[in-house]
């Protein structure tokens, strides 16, 4: 798969989940199967319903097994990783679509580390990431525009994995 092409995913609303698994996919078939793939597999994900969504990729997994078995062994046991998303209450998931977010703060942590170089044990590589991640927290709790608003959510029609975690 291209750059190109995956610049166009992410600009449709791709989740990054979901980009990934298109170029792990991509990398599995031949070039001159790649097209056929690909729009398999953007009919796979656009249903906002999770049942639905299953149902094509199994579907799809039947129709690939016999060309690329792995393709089919991939689709039925990662599509369920890459659906984490409509859990989700439908204006939380706009924001879940970017990375932005993880970026930055890999970005930052990563800054903070090499001023260092060289650290002198495991320990305190952990010491100084902790604070840096407990900084960030403070910073994200004190904020007044939460970047994830969970009072407004009716916790009712929220799966449970993610109400222990709100």
């Amino acid at each position: 798969m291209r750059r190109s092409q995956l610049i166009r995913l992410s600009s449709q609303g791709k989740t990054a989940a979901e980009i990934a698994a298109l170029w792990e996919m991509g990398r599995k078939v031949s070039y001159k199967a790649l097209k056929e793939l690909m729009a398999d597999l953007v009919v796979v994900f656009e249903p906002e319903e999770r049942a639905k969504c299953l149902c094509r990729g199994e579907e799809m997994a039947c129709k690939w097994e016999s060309r690329y078995p792995s393709v089919a062994k991939m689709l039925r046991d990662g599509l369920e990783d890459c659906l984490a998303v409509l859990d989700f209450p439908e204006h939380h998931r706009r924001r879940l679509q970017s990375t932005n977010m993880l970026e930055n703060l890999m970005r930052r942590l990563k800054k903070r580390s090499r001023v260092v170089g060289v650290f002198p044990s495991r320990s305190s590589c952990d010491r100084l990431l902790g604070a840096q991640l407990i900084e960030v927290h403070e910073k994200w709790s004190a904020e007044e525009r939460t970047y994830f608003n969970m009072k407004n959510v009716d916790l009712s029609k929220v799966p449970v994995r993610i109400r222990a975690a709100a």
